[in-house]
């Protein structure tokens, strides 16, 4: 009888230097990698109903989802940062069952790394493809980091799509389409947020994951042969 594997978590601990503490814990399914919900204590806040600043390209149904998902699981962030400024710095502890990484940063450079867990799984259906990052999150990533991330994701992907007999995208075509829907929810949340925040951290973090997915569409093929240098070793005899 298989055992069931234990639930994912990171939880994030910022410490201000007037000794104020904000806790998060994010626990996610194991197989499926959506976001455990906290049992709800209240009333989900009027900002997190799917018709608040709807992103253009939802495709869910709001008789069956009164309420956007990640804003749902989400909300205690929001409301936990909705009067702190971007450039405040923290002292940010992540840990995960694996490891723990430490990092003296402006609140925003380490609360877009607990944004991105639940933007990318918390069922919405456009972000469910980011999914992997998240299995294998890594707080604090520069952009660098971030593009390889992604381009190493994307080759998994179609790997496996050709190993089932599906369609695969060597040529990375369609990544540019992919980070364009993401882009859009984005630009949707962060409307969204503007409708529940006092200050800017929140927000500015949203901006920040945006960048990233700018990185992704962008001349992707050109920016891929970029990283050429680092593979020489699998690249030898070749022109």
């Amino acid at each position: 009888m298989n055992e069931q594997a234990p639930d994912l978590w990171f939880r994030y601990t910022f410490t201000f230097d007037d000794g104020v503490k904000k806790d998060f814990e994010v626990r996610l399914d194991a197989r499926t990698l959506t976001v455990i919900p906290p049992k709800p204590a209240k009333t989900p806040p009027a900002w997190t109903r799917l018709g608040n600043h709807r992103c253009e390209n939802c495709p869910l149904k709001e008789d069956a989802f009164p309420h956007c998902p990640i804003a749902g699981n989400m909300s205690a962030v929001v409301e936990g940062f909705a009067d702190i400024i971007s450039y405040k710095e923290a002292e940010v502890l992540v840990e995960t069952a694996e490891r723990s990484m430490f990092k003296r940063v402006p609140v925003q450079s380490a609360l877009y790394s607990l944004m991105g867990i639940y933007m990318s799984a918390s069922g919405c259906p456009v972000m469910d493809v980011l999914k992997p990052l998240v299995r294998f999150h890594l707080p604090f990533a520069t952009v660098e980091e971030t593009y390889y991330r992604v381009i190493s994701m994307y080759v998994t992907a179609q790997y496996l799509r050709m190993k089932s007999g599906l369609d695969a995208d060597w040529e990375l075509a369609n990544v540019k389409t992919l980070f364009e829907e993401i882009h859009t929810v984005n630009i949707g949340f962060s409307q969204r947020l503007h409708s529940a925040i006092r200050e800017d951290a929140l927000v500015n973090s949203v901006s920040i994951l945006d960048v990233f997915a700018h990185v992704g569409k962008v001349s992707t093929p050109r920016r891929a042969q970029a990283l050429r240098q680092i593979f020489t070793s699998y690249l030898e005899g070749v022109a």
